[in-house]
């Protein structure tokens, strides 16, 4: 919601499926002893990296991030090869991460959105403290 409200969404959805395509990607090329192992294919993973391009870096996208032009020049670059690698967008992750440490974090933590939480987490321990199993 605080997200959303302040127009940082983007920051966190890209963030959030840079983590899964790293995930997907360790998983299709890690090695397996099990036969059955559903690995992703290639094929995925390429269009799992389209999509994260044509949703967060292209100029023209609705949910464009700010990053440096020289980091989406170079994730283009990569685009364009078809060089598709687990780290492909790792810098353009750690220079969200920056601006949300620096401007999303600071003022979720001064906003009425933290009270909220810290309350409902405060309510959740309170719970789990007088739950039997």
């Amino acid at each position: 919601d605080f997200s959303a409200l302040f127009l940082s969404i983007e920051n966190m959805l890209f963030w959030c499926s840079v983590n899964e395509f790293r995930k997907d990607f360790a998983l299709n090329h890690a090695p397996s002893c099990d036969d059955d192992q559903e690995n992703i294919d290639d094929s995925d993973l390429k269009a799992q990296a389209q999509f994260i391009y044509d949703t967060y870096i292209t100029p023209i996208s609705e949910l464009q991030i700010n990053i440096p032009s020289s980091i989406s020049q170079d994730i283009a670059a990569k685009m364009s090869s078809k060089e598709i690698k687990a780290d492909m967008f790792d810098k353009a992750q750690k220079e969200i991460f920056s601006v949300m440490s620096r401007d999303s974090y600071p003022r979720f933590l001064s906003s009425s959105y933290h009270d909220k939480y810290v309350q409902s987490q405060q309510k959740r321990k309170s719970v789990r403290r007088f739950s039997v199993i």
